[in-house]
């Protein structure tokens, strides 16, 4: 690729640019693409995201006053609250529970479960009982916010 190995010589930063592609990126690509050729893999995303479903079924029957419905597929996944405040006030005590998590919607009223494809089994669940203990935290601050099913 080089021309002339005297001229051709880059300077810090030159080496990407809005237009060229990001080796890191490329090869990191490469690479998934190798997980997804072994069917196990596919199996295992199948079984995860049937553990976060029963799960998630559980908890709507556990807070049908809170929650609305459950969205997404698979492991691409969340609860749409009532309103924007109760997924708020459950977002803020799963994250003292040490787990990240992102409100999303146009109210922010939906709380995402987006786990990693490899997930471990066991960090999986374990996210599911912090996730379910900030519900519980949360629930004496529910009955108190505003919730309206039209919609």
């Amino acid at each position: 690729l080089l021309i002339d190995p005297n001229r051709d010589v880059w300077k810090p930063g030159e080496h990407n640019g809005t237009f060229r592609g990001n080796a890191l990126a490329f090869v990191a690509a490469a690479r998934a693409v190798d997980f997804w050729e072994d069917p196990k893999f596919q199996t295992q995303i199948g079984a995860r995201a049937k553990t976060i479903d029963a799960w998630m079924k559980k908890m709507l029957t556990r807070f049908p006053d809170v929650l609305s419905r459950q969205k997404g597929l698979g492991l691409m996944t969340g609860f749409e609250f009532f309103s924007s405040e109760a997924a708020q006030a459950v977002a803020e005590k799963v994250r003292q529970r040490g787990v990240l998590i992102e409100r999303c919607g146009p109210r922010d009223e939906v709380l995402k479960l987006l786990p990693p494809v490899n997930i471990d089994c066991d960090v999986l669940d374990e996210g599911l009982q912090r996730l379910g203990a900030a519900f519980e935290d949360a629930a004496p601050l529910l009955s108190n916010v505003p919730q309206s099913k039209a919609a």
